[in-house]
Formats: C-alpha cells, structure tokens, sequence
C-alpha cells in the first residue's frame, strides 16, 4: 500500500515539470491529467487509512 503510494506520487511529481507538458498533444495532457487526478486520490486514500489505523 505504501509502495503504490510512493509510486504514484513519485509520478506525480515527475509529471509536473514543465518539460514533459511541453512535448505532449493536448489529449495526452488531458489523459495524464487525469492519470493524476486518480493517482491524487489514491494517495489521499492511503494517507486517511493509515491515520485510521
């Protein structure tokens, strides 16, 4: 669970430089910005089942 954690934020990050927007067509943005927005949930996810722990 931490793993994919980890990994999705790792993505995450590496998917807000500038550089890797600037060579995408605009539906592959649209779909990494989704990729993101899940990603974003699962790591809040995580993070609220552990503190419920």
């Amino acid at each position: 669970m931490i793993k994919t954690s980890l990994r999705a934020l790792l993505l995450g990050c590496s998917l807000l430089s500038a550089t890797c927007w600037a060579d995408m067509a605009p539906l592959e943005i649209m779909n990494m910005a989704g990729l993101q927005r899940s990603l974003g949930q699962i790591v809040a996810k995580d993070y609220l089942m552990i503190g419920a722990a």
